[in-house]
């Protein structure tokens, strides 16, 4: 048995949008206060995934119920709001993974209270939860000592593409930031205008193709190029991050036509460390045709490990201050794996949460043996059980509209629930902005870089 839906909890469909004065709140990306369910279910949203947070509840204001894994462990879960017949099945699902003959029991309660008010009291019972746990909860932000000051004093986050010109379509070459000195000019200024330090966030810096994981290294440009910058922005007192596309394997990038890593993979029989399916066939990455066609690398292998390490290693020399290593492993999230000769169960399960926060920590580990200081982050907020591990990252608040379509929402707004919850905890940035100008409209777009 893969998984398990418990509790099974059915509504009313009372939502605004729907002619009553309800909402759902789930903790997607930021947070997403829902007030129209879509008739089509769209992708069931997962812990870790597009979920960062383990509690749900639906409200109006002044009544309420609030439903809440109170798991400690990071077993990955299902919480969701679909349509059913007339009515609304608030979610509640765990990847259990219990092998035939044998029993299970679900190790952690789940938590079921009225309660009056809206996503934000809701919100305040799960931080009891968390805070008066044996949750792994780190210290509060200015306590910890591994956290970097950057993060501490809010340095100003830049996105800063080394590739392709605006404008121009199917083009993918060097643009007027390389080599990469020539953008110390423009952060001068901004320093100087917006009184604050500054984050250089490189992207489309990989050596291989823009993202085109997992070789990335040497950088584009070459290393003396990119540990010059990295020199002069530090000397400036600013700071330099990179972008990683997680544990994907790219055979071919669509952008960047002669990177071709096909013959490499199976010369070196890396189809071994890729996810494989029921079948055990191997599960092509079909997330983003437009960008790179290839595979995804299973969390547990060695193989998978040694590629990572050996990557993370070698980018770290150049003395960067953060590496978004796990960006589209949204908030953590392995990408699943029912391989029978990989040494994990065959099917998904807190295998891969545990495997995902062991390579965080070896990360670290490799640094320290290095001298480093750079921490390690993802795209979105980090699943809560990797608070600890994941330090800085790249959160899309506005992805609760964006991607609507993917989550089944037909109306719902963001609201700030994973730092309502955690701002004493962590800071995160908001730098890759996947079009949030048609959200927040901007006058002169072409100079909006934050």
């Amino acid at each position: 048995v893969e998984k398990i839906y418990y509790p099974c909890i059915n509504a009313k469909n009372c939502l605004v949008d729907e002619g009553g004065e309800y909402k759902v709140f789930l903790p997607c990306f930021e947070g997403a206060e829902i007030t129209k369910i879509s008739d089509t279910p769209g992708d069931e949203k997962e812990y870790p995934g597009f979920l960062n947070m383990q509690y749900m509840a639906y409200y109006n204001g002044k009544e309420g119920i609030y439903i809440c894994a109170e798991d400690t462990t990071g077993i990955p879960k299902i919480i969701d709001c679909v349509k059913e017949d007339d009515g609304l099945a608030l979610v509640m699902g765990v990847y259990v993974n219990v092998k035939p003959g044998t029993e299970y029991k679900l190790p952690y309660s789940i938590s079921m209270k009225y309660f009056s008010g809206d996503w934000q009291d809701a919100s305040e019972i799960y931080r009891d939860f968390v805070e008066n746990s044996d949750f792994p909860l780190p210290l509060k932000m200015e306590e910890r000592e591994d956290i970097p000051q950057f993060i501490k004093d809010y340095a100003i986050v830049t996105v800063y593409p080394v590739r392709s010109v605006v404008g121009v379509k199917g083009y993918f070459g060097k643009n007027e930031y390389m080599p990469y000195c020539n953008g110390l000019k423009y952060f001068d200024d901004l320093k100087l205008e917006l009184g604050s330090d500054m984050m250089a966030f490189l992207v489309g810096w990989e050596g291989s193709a823009t993202w085109a994981p997992p070789l990335m290294w040497p950088p584009y440009g070459g290393e003396e190029e990119l540990h010059k910058f990295v020199e002069e922005m530090h000397n400036r007192g600013n700071y330099v991050g990179l972008y990683g596309s997680g544990l994907h394997w790219t055979d071919k990038s669509i952008f960047v036509k002669e990177c071709d890593f096909t013959q490499y993979r199976i010369d070196n029989n890396l189809d071994r460390i890729m996810t494989k399916k029921r079948d055990q066939s191997l599960d092509p990455d079909v997330g983003f045709p437009m960008i790179r066609t290839g595979y995804h690398m299973c969390c547990h292998c060695e193989g998978t490990h040694e590629i990572v390490y050996d990557q993370f290693e070698k980018i770290i020399s150049s003395d960067i201050d953060y590496m978004q290593y796990f960006d589209q492993n949204l908030c953590g999230q392995p990408s699943k794996c029912y391989a029978k000769d990989h040494g994990h169960p065959s099917s998904y399960g807190v295998w891969a949460s545990d495997d995902m926060r062991k390579i965080a920590d070896n990360m670290y580990e490799i640094a320290e043996k290095s001298g480093k200081k750079c921490v390690i982050g993802c795209e979105c907020a980090p699943a809560d059980y990797l608070l600890n591990q994941y330090k800085f990252n790249d959160h899309r608040f506005h992805w609760v509209t964006e991607l609507a379509y993917w989550c089944g929402f037909e109306q719902a707004i963001s609201v700030p629930a994973f730092q309502y919850v955690y701002s004493e905890y962590i800071k995160n940035f908001m730098g890759n902005q996947c079009d949030f100008t048609k959200h927040v409209p901007f006058e002169n777009k072409d100079s909006f870089l934050f």
